[in-house]
C-alpha cells in the first residue's frame, strides 16, 4: 500500500514538472493486461497524440534500472515502435510489453517507468508510469504421475507421485492425497520453488477387481486451501483364461526355472513363452522341451492351448565346472596383481555419523594406510571434500598440510615422509555439514600418492555412500 501510494504522488509530481511537452504530446492507454501470473507478460497499447502544428518525431524508452540484471523482477521490456513520427493534431499506437521472471513471488504490484522524448528537443519530455499486478495461477503445484494408463492386476505393484510449486512460494506441511475407488494414501512434504518432491505409492489391487474404466485423483492442501488438483483415468485389464505359475531353484552356480501355463477358460489360446537367457547361460543349458526360437536374450516356446490343458516348462541351467575354472584363474590373477602391482592400499570408512531430525550434521572419517611391500619414500594422502562440507579443527594424529579449495571442493593433504615396510598408518577427521544431508550423498576417494623406482605413482581408496532420512 505505502509503495502504491508513493508511486501515485511520483506521477503527480512528474505531471506537474512536464507542462510545456503536455500541450505538444497527450498520453492514453487505449489497453492494457495488467493482472499476470508469474513468468507472464503484462501488455499495454499506448496512444500518442501530436498536439502541436508540426510533425514531431518522438522516442519512448523504458528505464533501464527497472529491467533485469538490475532487477529480479522484470526480465525484458519491448516497445515496438521505439522510434515514432506523429503528424500534427494526430495519434499513433505503441505497444509495450513488460516480460516477468518465473521466479517472482507472486501476490506483489511491480510499477516501471517510461520516457517519451521529442527527438528534436530532449529537453521536453515525458513520464508515463505503468503498474502491473503478479498474481497466483490457478494450480499453485505441479502434480505428474507415471501411473500407466493400463493396468493388469497383480499384487504389489508401485507408481510415483511428483509434486512441486509453480510459483515461488515456500510452504511448510502440505498434504498430498492420493484417492481412487481403488486405493487411498497421503503424505506430507514441505513444498521449496523449484524442488522436485517424488513419492512412491504402493498400487495393490484385489484380484476380484472388476476390469473396467477408474479414476485417480490427486490434491495438495494445506489447513488453508488447495494448492493442486489433478486428476486422470486408468484401465484395470484382467486375462481370465491364462495362469502361469514359475518357480525358480538357485544353488551353487545352477539354476532350474519351472514355467506351467494352464487354460481355465473355454475357448483355445495361442501362447508365447519367453525365458531370459544370454548366449553364455544358453550354452550349459537343457530345457524341455526343447525352445521353438533362441536369441541371444532369451528361449522362446510358442504353443496352443486348449481348454483345460497345461504346459510345463523346465530349463535347467550347470555351469559349475566352468565357473569353478574360471574362478581359479581370476583368484590367480588378483593374487598376481595384488602382491606385484599394488604397492600400497588406502581404505576409507565412516566410523561416526551425527545424526538430528532434518538430517546428518556431521561425520568422521577414518583413513588406513598399509605398506605392503618394502620403505617407501615421500607418502602423501589426499582426500577430497564436496563443497557443502567443511573440515572440523578436530583431526587425529596427525593435521594435513594443506587444506585447499578446488573447483570440485576441498583438498586435504597429508605428508608422511617415509612409510616402513609393514607399516599402517591411521588419519582421522571430522566433517560438519553446511546442509542437513537427507538422501544419499556420495564422497569420492582419497588417494596416497608415493615414489617407487623414480616413478610417481598413485592408489585410491573406495567411495563412501551416505544415507539418511528425514524424520517426520
Amino acid at each position: 500500500m505505502v509503495n502504491s501510494k508513493l508511486f501515485l504522488l511520483l506521477t503527480i509530481i512528474l505531471l506537474l514538472v512536464t507542462p510545456v511537452f503536455g500541450s505538444v504530446l497527450s498520453t492514453e492507454i487505449l489497453r492494457s493486461k495488467t493482472e499476470i501470473t508469474p513468468g507472464g507478460v503484462a501488455a499495454y497499447t499506448l496512444e500518442l497524440r501530436n498536439k502541436g502544428d508540426t510533425e514531431t518525431t518522438f522516442s519512448i524508452n523504458s528505464n533501464q534500472l527497472d529491467v533485469h540484471p538490475f532487477s529480479e523482477s522484470i526480465q525484458d521490456i519491448i516497445i515496438k515502435p521505439h522510434t515514432i513520427k506523429i503528424p500534427p493534431r494526430e495519434t499513433r499506437d505503441v505497444d509495450v510489453k513488460i516480460k516477468t521472471f518465473e521466479s517472482v513471488p507472486p501476490n506483489q504490484r511491480i510499477q516501471t517507468m517510461l520516457t517519451i522524448t521529442a527527438v528534436t528537443n530532449p529537453e521536453l519530455k515525458v513520464r508515463i508510469p505503468l503498474e502491473f499486478r503478479l498474481i497466483n495461477p490457478p494450480q499453485l503445484t505441479i502434480i505428474n504421475t507415471d501411473l500407466p494408463d493400463d493396468i493388469t492386476i497383480s499384487k504389489e505393484k508401485e507408481f510415483t507421485v511428483t509434486v512441486e510449486p509453480s510459483v515461488n512460494i515456500l510452504i511448510k506441511n502440505a498434504t498430498v492425497k492420493i484417492i481412487s475407488e481403488l486405493f487411498e494414501d497421503e503424505f506430507t512434504t514441505p513444498l521449496i520453488y523449484d524442488v522436485k518432491i517424488s513419492k512412491k505409492i504402493l498400487l495393490d489391487i484385489p484380484t476380484s477387481t472388476t476390469p473396467g474404466q477408474y479414476t485417480l485423483q490427486i490434491k495438495v492442501v494445506t489447513e488453508k486451501e488447495e494448492l493442486g488438483n489433478y486428476k486422470k483415468t486408468f484401465q484395470i485389464i484382467k486375462n481370465p483364461d491364462i495362469t502361469e505359475q514359475v518357480q525358480k531353484k538357485n544353488s551353487f552356480f545352477k539354476k532350474e526355472i519351472t514355467m506351467v501355463k494352464t487354460n481355465d477358460g473355454n475357448l483355445a489360446v495361442e501362447e508365447k513363452v519367453r525365458i531370459p537367457l544370454n548366449r553364455f547361460e544358453q550354452t550349459f543349458a537343457v530345457a524341455t522341451p526343447a525352445p521353438t526360437a533362441a536369441t541371444k536374450n532369451y528361449f522362446e516356446w510358442a504353443f496352443e492351448l486348449k481348454p483345460g490343458e497345461y504346459q510345463e516348462i523346465v530349463v535347467k541351467v550347470d555351469f559349475r565346472s566352468f565357473v569353478v575354472g574360471v574362478v581359479l584363474v581370476i583368484a590367480l590373477i588378483i593374487f598376481i596383481v595384488y602382491f606385484f602391482t599394488r604397492k600400497i592400499t588406502i581404505k576409507k570408512e565412516l566410523y561416526s555419523v551425527t545424526r538430528e531430525k532434518d538430517g546428518i550434521t556431521e561425520i568422521k572419517i577414518k583413513l588406513i594406510i598399509r605398506n605392503k611391500l618394502g620403505n617407501i619414500p615421500n607418502v602423501k594422502i589426499v582426500d577430497f571434500l564436496p563443497h557443502l562440507m567443511s573440515p572440523t579443527p578436530e583431526f587425529g594424529t596427525l593435521k594435513p598440510e594443506k587444506i585447499q579449495k578446488a573447483a570440485q571442493g576441498i583438498r586435504l593433504t597429508w605428508g608422511f615422509g617415509n612409510l616402513a615396510p609393514g607399516e599402517e598408518r591411521v588419519l582421522t577427521y571430522k566433517v560438519h555439514s553446511k546442509v542437513h544431508i537427507v538422501g544419499t550423498i556420495k564422497l569420492p576417494p582419497a588417494a596416497v600418492l608415493y615414489s617407487n623406482k623414480n616413478k610417481r605413482l598413485q592408489t585410491k581408496s573406495n567411495r563412501l555412500y551416505l544415507t539418511a532420512k528425514k524424520n517426520e
